[in-house]
């Protein structure tokens, strides 16, 4: 009977296991890719093909600095809808305040003379990142279905909040810039 018993639960747990498996959103792959700077898994999540553009335009180096610099993001999914064809997903998003951060290496780089990413890395590698430049901010992120996939609409206004958040353009363009 305990046999019996414990076989019974364990087909439990397993089928509870196997069901419990969600796929994820756009919004967790492009930050999932993001952390990566897995350019390829950031365009398979988005609507704009010029993201592969902005990211080619870094060399190796800086895409190192802008790897560092992104890879202690942490989000938080919560309310997930669905209206106008149209999905919707609540994150919340402990991130770098990228427009704090450029400020701070513009003036950096003026003392120092170093480049953008060795400034960035040097930020990250003593901390300065996760101790005083990290924010939290709540978006919401709207998805389109796109060629049966559902991708994140980037040039959407429902998206500027969760775009300027990342500013993933901007962080890149500076870096690959100085």
């Amino acid at each position: 009977m305990k046999k019996l018993m414990a076989m019974v639960l364990a087909a439990v747990l397993a089928f509870t296991l196997c069901s419990c498996s969600v796929k994820m959103t756009a919004a967790e792959n492009y930050l999932i890719a993001l952390k990566k700077m897995d350019a390829e898994g950031m365009k398979a999540a988005v609507d704009a093909e010029e993201l592969l553009d902005i990211l080619n335009r870094a060399s190796d180096e800086e895409r190192e600095a802008l790897k560092k610099l992104y890879a202690p993001i942490q989000y938080t999914v919560g309310e997930q809808t669905e209206e106008d064809g149209a999905r919707f997903v609540s994150l919340t998003l402990k991130v770098p305040d990228m427009a704090r951060l450029i400020e701070l290496v513009k003036k950096q780089i003026l003392v120092s003379a170093e480049t953008a990413e060795k400034v960035i890395s040097d930020m990250i590698d003593d901390g300065t990142v996760a101790k005083t430049m990290m924010i939290e901010k709540t978006v919401s992120v709207k998805m389109i279905e796109k060629n049966g996939e559902w991708v994140i609409a980037v040039a959407d206004e429902a998206n500027d909040a969760f775009m300027q958040t990342i500013a993933l353009t901007e962080t890149v363009s500076f870096v690959a810039g100085n």
